[in-house]
């Protein structure tokens, strides 16, 4: 069940990011960026408080440190914007293998029906 909750949240906010992403939107603070980011930290935050598993906690960790990078942007104004949005996207992969590696270890031990 969280599983599939997370993942059509990652598709919810990868589909909104595309859209929010205004042109030369890396060069300076995205606001609309940040937006569909604290609204995905809002959602991974319920899961992890709601779950009995210890994934989604470290994929909320993971994307809490993805939502600071914009403050970093914010504090230092002149970011080039490659390294704005490679800090932006650093943690993503880690946090979609953290889901899978989750799951597949829950399923494993039999913990999912």
């Amino acid at each position: 069940r969280e599983g599939r909750l997370v993942s059509v949240m990652f598709i919810a906010a990868s589909l909104l990011t595309v859209m929010a992403i205004k042109p030369g939107g890396w060069s300076v603070f995205n606001l609309p960026v940040f937006t569909v980011d604290l609204l995905l930290l809002a959602g991974l935050w319920v899961v992890a408080l709601s779950s009995r598993f210890y994934w989604p906690i470290w994929i909320c960790g993971m994307h809490t440190v993805s939502v600071a990078t914009h403050f970093g942007s914010i504090m230092a104004g002149d970011f080039r914007p490659g390294i704005y949005q490679a800090m932006e996207a650093f943690w993503s992969i880690p946090e979609l293998l953290a889901m899978v590696t989750g799951i597949m270890i829950d399923r494993r031990a039999g913990l999912l029906k």
